[in-house]
């Protein structure tokens, strides 16, 4: 094995020495380094040792060697340029750390990066007579992108021997990952250039991971990936986990694949094909054995997939939307398409893009990763190439819910939902004596006795089902609630998420909550009441394509006062940890959130003492949403670091002028915050939103927060969002400067920096701020309606409040701060020919003399709107209901006004 780097233009030295107050040991192979190095330090990196000599610098006289594995940020493993363990180096305080290349093309040809002293081998290799097997390991540099196309040519290669161009994605590679999640990054590694990305002569290379834009433009012919069919009589050419899209204007030919030669061979799997390709993949008419597994493939201008030739197959991809799906021959099986020449699968209804463009999260900014209501979740061949891959575009275990693999290039993670209640060990519910039951069919329990409206997802069912003992025991079954359709009916689901087999009529169950504190619950130390072991705590969510749901409930007016630290779990863009209140009737009985204002009855976590932080999130990709939070004295309320990091609609209070920060982000991560309310008790000595790094993205939309030392502090980074945000009677409401962008905040301060549209020395009128109730008061003037609407925005899109009710709900704007102000509805009704004909009768909300189109104007809290024939409403939406029920629309209610 063979490892070299690649950082476009990454010449500088990653880390050093840092003027010899650091140092390494080389023992056995493994370097041991007395200062953690940085996470983007990783496999094929080179490494340069002062050993020629006492003069304390590197040159051509000194070790370079090159990494091969990470253990942690300390240790990793090294060799030499031939792959040889090298000899051992004692403690040495000179040493270098460099990318081996510049760009993909330098590593093809063997040319080093120049600032590498010391010559290695590299370049046209005869991987054959060498015994090697060659792993370019391609890094980001910033947002630089790659921008020299590759011919890889003149190499020896065969199965065993070749050629593996890749991103590092693992912790035993790299510290973070180099791929992309399933969607275009222009921050990790990416190849954007105006000819042929990568152009192959050689029949065995893996290409794993990698970004391609073709940019290309005039008259020439271009792909992302071409295969010549040089050595055909031996080729194996693989692709996966790649993205290709094309952004170019060329009136050549454009394709995003093709291969040539009577023989090619290869496969292609898990890979986003995107924006007006020619043709998406195009194995050549004469290339007769590519198989095409699981991709997904949108927008070509001429053919998605196109191939003749017995030995091609083409099995669970999702084509739609090119011109023509599929011009092939061969095993055409288990596709989705939207022009008919799918098989086995869910074909939609070709003119109805809507509906297929409604199965990807976000079909309008390409990311094509599937809605967990998709269609084409469970729906594929299962394992269609027996091994060859088990994972998808992320790296997330396919079929990870044990129903059948989804279609195209993502897998939907499996949903597992855990509960919390603080302290609370007791039974919730059971079959009292046994004169209750349960019934479980399809995965649907049916309690013949209505469960307490405090149950609900994440809690742990037991049902006797492993004797006739009429006890629950390690030996029968465990399962948890996923969803609530009323109070006698409930989604249950295995801890792994699966579907659960069928229980005939059963007298004996109990319901617990899963853990007793949110600590034990990031832990995965269960209920100690429930006497069967589940899995839980520090997850590789991506490994497994999990997405976990930790749901906090109250128990009376218990408080959690364990110390929560969210550390040691593997995450990913859709295999994100969630902790939160439920709230709808689908999850819970009764509401388990506060109501925009600290409610001592629902669940709260506080840590008064100590020196620390009441909540720490330390992993990326954490949801964070409906939780109220307190700290004291010394400690955070909330710590957070890591990226990618959702804080929204929490209640976050310090109880005393001692509290250090009540939202502390740190880290070079990016955080979305809104709709929480932030505000000290007593005293000011806390930041109520804070940016400890300088550096960081942040978007801070529609907080509110009050009675801090600093209300909002942007750190100087011109990428922090500030928008529609109340900062109010702290003693300075925003410190430092944000991006310009930032837009519609509100301000008593007058010498707070004045960022667009910044509203100062305004007064808010709250419901009762002396009772910490910042719900906007119906006589305030400055923050409702004045707010920017964000229910589009690029970066952070929303459209409900802290309540969880509807912002804007009569059209005249979004208000600013956490709270929507409710709408104070005063009816009259204006039109001409009719009107109602009483009090009473408008009271009744029927009008029975509308004719067929005709149209009733209405004020509604002195905006107007209309509803006409087919009842269609304008300015109405929040709560209220329009039914028509003649077709001659001769009479409309108006239903449920709010």
């Amino acid at each position: 094995q063979i490892y070299r780097s690649v950082g476009p233009s990454a010449t500088t030295a990653l880390t050093d020495d840092g003027s010899h107050a650091r140092n390494v040991t080389l023992t056995s192979g493994t370097a041991t380094f007395s200062t953690a190095l940085a996470d983007n330090i990783g496999v094929g990196d080179a490494v340069l040792i002062d050993t020629g000599g006492t003069n304390d610098a590197i040159d051509a006289s000194d070790t370079l060697l090159f990494i091969h594995g990470r253990t942690d940020s300390t240790h990793y493993t090294l060799r030499t340029q031939s792959g040889a363990t090298p000899s051992d180096i004692a403690v040495n305080d000179t040493y270098q750390i460099y990318r081996a290349y510049t760009s993909l093309f330098n590593a093809e040809a063997g040319t080093k990066n120049t600032s590498i002293p010391i010559a290695f081998t590299g370049g046209n290799r005869d991987l054959v007579t060498n015994n090697e097997q060659w792993n370019i390991a391609t890094y980001a540099n910033g947002t630089t992108a790659d921008t020299t196309a590759v011919r890889i040519e003149g190499w020896v290669t065969k199965a065993q021997n070749f050629i593996k161009i890749y991103t590092p994605i693992t912790t035993s590679e790299v510290g973070i990952s180099q791929r992309h999640v399933g969607k275009w990054d222009d921050g990790k590694y990416n190849i954007t250039a105006s000819e042929t990305g990568i152009y192959l002569k050689q029949g065995s290379v893996r290409i794993d991971g990698i970004q391609i834009n073709d940019n290309s433009s005039g008259t020439i012919n271009t792909n992302g990936i071409y295969y010549d069919g040089t050595e055909a009589e031996t080729s194996d050419i693989r692709i996966s986990n790649c993205i290709l899209k094309y952004t170019g204007t060329t009136t050549g030919a454009v394709r995003a694949i093709s291969t040539s030669g009577t023989s090619s061979a290869g496969k292609i799997w898990n890979t986003v094909i995107y924006g007006g390709w020619g043709v998406g993949y195009y194995p050549f008419q004469s290339a007769s054995n590519f198989k095409l597994y699981n991709n997904t493939i949108s927008g070509c201008t001429q053919y998605g997939a196109r191939g003749n030739g017995s030995g091609n197959a083409f099995i669970n991809n999702i084509l739609f939307n090119n011109v023509d799906d599929f011009y092939a021959a061969g095993n055409i099986d288990y596709n989705a398409s939207d022009d008919g020449d799918g098989t086995n699968a869910v074909l939609l209804n070709e003119n109805a893009s809507s509906e297929w463009e409604n199965n990807f999260v976000d079909y309008a900014n390409k990311d094509f990763h599937l809605k967990n209501t998709a269609p084409l979740k469970n729906v594929g061949l299962t394992d269609p190439t027996s091994g060859l891959f088990t994972t998808d575009i992320d790296g997330a275990k396919r079929n990870p819910d044990g129903l059948g693999w989804d279609i195209g290039a993502d897998e939907v993670p499996v949903a597992i939902y855990r509960s919390v209640g603080p302290g609370a060990t007791g039974i919730l519910e059971s079959d009292s004596s046994h004169a209750r039951n349960i019934t479980l069919s399809s995965g649907t329990a049916t309690f013949s006795t209505a469960l307490s409206d405090s149950i609900g997802v994440g809690d742990a069912v037991l049902i006797d089902t492993g004797g006739t003992d009429q006890a629950i025991d390690a030996s029968d079954t465990l399962l948890f609630i996923h969803g609530r359709t009323d109070s006698t009916h409930y989604t249950l689901r295995t801890q792994s998420g699966a579907m659960p087999n069928d229980i005939a009529i059963n007298d004996t169950y109990q319901i617990y909550r899963a853990y007793t504190s949110f600590s034990l619950a990031e832990a995965g130390t269960k209920n100690t009441s429930i006497p069967i072991a589940f899995t839980g705590g520090n997850r590789d969510l991506v490994a497994n394509n999990e997405q976990w749901n930790i749901a906090c409930y109250a128990n009376g007016t218990t408080v959690d006062t364990t110390e929560a630290v969210v550390d040691g779990w593997t995450t990913g863009l859709q295999n994100y940890l969630k902790i939160y209140t439920p709230v709808t009737s689908n999850e819970v009985g009764v509401s388990q959130r506060h109501s925009g204002k600290w409610d001592d009855e629902k669940y709260s976590i506080s840590i008064i003492s100590g020196f620390g932080s009441t909540i720490s999130i330390n992993t990326s990709h954490v949801r964070l949403d409906g939780i109220q939070i307190q700290a004291g004295y010394s400690n955070y309320a909330v710590s957070v670091s890591g990226a990618y990091q959702n804080i929204s609609n929490n209640i976050i209070r310090g109880i005393n002028g001692s509290t250090r920060h009540l939202l502390n982000l740190s880290g070079y991560g990016i955080f979305y915050v809104n709709n929480n309310i932030v505000y000290c008790s007593n005293g000011s000595g806390a930041y109520g939103i804070r940016v400890n790094t300088f550096g960081q993205v942040a978007y801070f939309y529609n907080n509110t927060v009050y009675s801090c030392f600093v209300g909002i502090n942007g750190n100087g980074n011109a990428s922090i969002y500030a928008k529609n945000n109340i900062a109010y009677n702290n003693t300075i409401d925003y410190t430092d400067s944000f991006n310009s962008a930032s837009t519609n905040n509100l301000s008593e301060d007058d010498t707070a920096p004045a960022f667009n549209a910044y509203y100062r020395n305004a007064t808010v009128s709250f419901v009762d701020a002396t009772n910490k109730d910042f719900h906007l008061a119906q006589s305030d003037t400055a923050a409702r309606n004045a707010g920017a609407n964000l229910t589009t925005d690029a970066s952070l899109a929303f459209a409900t409040d802290i309540d969880g009710q509807l912002r804007n709900p009569v059209g005249a704007g979004w208000d600013i701060g956490a709270d929507e102000g409710s709408v104070d509805f005063a009816p009259t009704v204006m039109e001409t020919g009719g009107d109602y004909s009483s009090l009473a009768s408008w009271e009744a909300g029927v009008e029975t003399d509308l004719v067929a189109d005709t149209t009733r104007v209405f004020s509604h809290g002195g905006k107007t709107g209309t509803i006409g024939d087919g009842a269609s409403i304008t300015g109405l939406t929040s709560g209220a209901t329009a039914t028509v029920v003649h077709a001659s629309a001769t009479q409309i209610l108006l239903e449920n006004i709010s």
